[in-house]
């Protein structure tokens, strides 16, 4: 039995919520938690889940309709008082799909 992952903060980290806990209306779907955008050509399909989260709290989810749309989510973080020219940053994310019959011929998650 393998242990799901988990996303744990790294050391050092200066992301504006990055547990997801601010913001409005979190345990709705439509919510938004601070700092994020939604975005992409219908920003309703842009969701904040709970279920299939690698977290203890919130995800953000793009639940794709099947129509010929795309959603996304953004933010930006500013570095400034973070980081400097030559210092090295950990990044990481986590990421899951699923397609009932599997990826289309060209089509990707990025």
């Amino acid at each position: 039995m393998t242990s799901p992952a988990r996303a744990d903060l790294l050391a050092n980290n200066f992301w504006v919520n990055s547990t997801f806990e601010s913001g409005s209306n979190l345990n709705q779907t439509n919510g938004t938690p601070s700092n994020w955008i939604r975005g992409g050509s219908d920003t309703n399909i842009d969701q904040v889940i709970t279920n299939n989260s690698v977290s203890s709290s919130h995800s953000l989810a793009v639940i794709d309709t099947g129509a010929d749309t795309f959603g996304e989510w953004y933010a930006d973080v500013l570095l400034s008082g973070h980081a400097t020219n030559g210092d090295t940053l950990n990044i990481q994310w986590y990421e899951m799909w699923n397609l009932p019959d599997g990826p289309a011929p060209g089509i990707e998650m990025r």
